[in-house]
């Protein structure tokens, strides 16, 4: 043999080596994550106000002395907690641990079922190089954990454990309410370990310990059965058509970046009778358990009618149950491993022309999102004029409370508002509204909006209790406006200064 052939033949056998291909799948994530432009997203401070309120103040809420659960992510925001330091920084960092170990779990869930490295390896980085991916759980929100949890209990059903499977659903509905939707497919799951229902009895017992302990919690500190936020975006189901509408874009634009996951458990389907049997019980429940999940996952979002966040979050966060469903799938197309290498065209596509989107910059975070100027101008300019008696009401309310975290705010959407979250008018992906209640009522010295739509059903009256000033040029009902209320106008003047005022606002009637 050549000294040519012998340097082949090791580089081969270095590209077997199982933890090389692992190696290679994290250097894949690394890089895509260096590409993408990463941010943090407006509802990501809510839960950054309350994390931060339970550190310095020890009450777990958005408003000093009033619990009232605007977040539907518990155990995320305990986790800040207890992190010091910035906590978008940390949720970033948190953000990209999680992904890291999720990506490790999808590649060691391979080696369980024991396919080739390689096959396991290319699906892992179909995960790892999916920018969708990327974004959605790392926008300092709970889809990373979330995904990393899911992840978990397949390993766990893998290797027959279902008591430490119950439990991490009980984190994952801790995580998110929504986690309830993993209880269908876990029970499946169940059937297909062990068909006798004595066998059962300990799993289900643990999972309801969280479940119990969470709903405890909330009705002992914040008097409802489920999170406030979760009341705010409970649309009626006579609007259900809209919503299905709306729920179907939000899926098939999913499929469109993310489609490709179909595609191996869609060949698989060819010989499905034969594939079900030749798996293992481990393997069966995995599978079960994931399909089931994800399809749940789906009848949410036509329910709810998608979300308003880029990158389909939503669906973006069950992509680890996909990969395992895939590893499930290609078990009997192993032996064609370019098919898997054709299917990981199609991510790195897409994060290729991630990259040429955004001029191949390198290194890209954004503490303040999509979030138009008009936003920090506006909390800049409020911060050292407001104080503990005032209350500023905020369409986009996180960053502008992050950073007023001593004044009271009030959310017109209703997220934190309980009158509102009840009896408010729906706002198709946003919550509900009841503005004539913002601005009367509650009555706040400073209101902050960006569609003047909202004030449609304001009485003429309770408007020309404000100033108003505009941000920037006229844009119609889409202008960004602060309205101040008038008996304050003369301390908080220099908030407004260089701003056009407005006498007539441009509302839709």
């Amino acid at each position: 043999m050549t000294e040519r052939s012998k340097s082949s033949s090791n580089n081969l056998s270095l590209l077997r080596n199982p933890f090389v291909l692992l190696a290679l799948v994290l250097l894949a994530y690394f890089l895509t994550l260096l590409f993408a432009p990463l941010r943090i997203i407006d509802d990501a401070y809510i839960s950054f106000r309350y994390a931060l309120n339970l550190r310095l103040h020890h009450e777990l809420v958005f408003n000093l002395g009033e619990r009232v659960e605007g977040i539907t992510n518990l155990l995320w925001t305990l986790v800040l907690t207890v992190s010091n330091g910035d906590l978008a920084v940390n949720a970033l960092a948190l953000s990209v641990v999680a992904n890291l170990w999720t990506v490790y779990r999808v590649w060691k869930l391979g080696q369980y079922i024991k396919i080739p490295p390689f096959a396991s390896a290319l699906i892992s980085a179909m995960l790892a190089v999916n920018t969708q991916f990327i974004l959605a759980t790392t926008n300092g929100l709970e889809a990373g954990l979330y995904g990393a949890l899911l992840c978990e209990i397949c390993v766990q059903l893998s290797r027959g454990k279902r008591c430490a499977s119950a439990l991490l659903i009980g984190l994952l509905f801790m995580t998110r309410p929504d986690g309830l939707t993993a209880v269908p497919g876990f029970m499946v799951s169940l059937y297909l370990l062990d068909r006798r229902w004595k066998s059962w009895i300990y799993p289900l017992l643990a999972l309801l310990v969280i479940p119990a302990m969470v709903t405890a919690f909330r009705l002992t500190y914040y008097h409802e059965w489920l999170p406030n936020s979760v009341m705010a975006k409970a649309y009626p189901l006579h609007e259900f058509r809209q919503l299905f509408h709306f729920g179907l874009r939000y899926i098939l634009g999913f499929l469109e970046e993310s489609g490709y996951w179909l595609m191996l458990p869609m060949i698989a389907l060819r010989n499905y009778r034969a594939s079900w049997v030749a798996l293992a019980p481990e393997r069966r429940a995995v599978l079960a358990f994931s399909v089931f999940t994800v399809v749940s996952s789906w009848v949410v979002v036509l329910r709810n009618g998608g979300d308003w966040m880029p990158n389909y979050r939503l669906l973006a966060q069950y992509m680890p149950l996909l990969a395992c469903i895939s590893m499930i799938a290609i078990e009997n197309l192993a032996s064609k491993s370019w098919i898997v290498c054709m299917i990981l065209l199609w991510p790195l596509t897409f994060t290729g022309l991630s990259i040429v989107k955004n001029g191949g910059q390198i290194g890209q975070f954004s503490r303040s999102g999509s979030l138009s100027d008009f936003w920090n101008a506006s909390a800049s300019r409020l911060r050292p004029l407001v104080g503990a008696d005032d209350i500023i009401s905020a369409e986009a309310l996180g960053f502008v409370s992050f950073q007023l975290i001593n004044v009271r705010m009030h959310d017109p959407v209703g997220l934190t508002d309980k009158y509102i979250a009840r009896h408010g008018q729906p706002i198709m992906l946003y919550g509900k509204e009841d503005s004539e209640y913002t601005l009367s009522t509650v009555s706040p010295t400073v209101a902050l909006w960006h569609y003047t739509g909202h004030l449609s059903t304001v009485p003429p009256e309770v408007l020309q209790r404000y100033r108003t000033w505009r941000f920037g040029p006229d844009a119609g009902t889409m202008s960004t406006i602060m309205m101040i209320r008038k008996d304050q106008v003369d301390r908080l003047l220099p908030a407004v200064q260089g701003w056009t005022e407005i006498a007539t606002l441009a509302i839709p009637r």
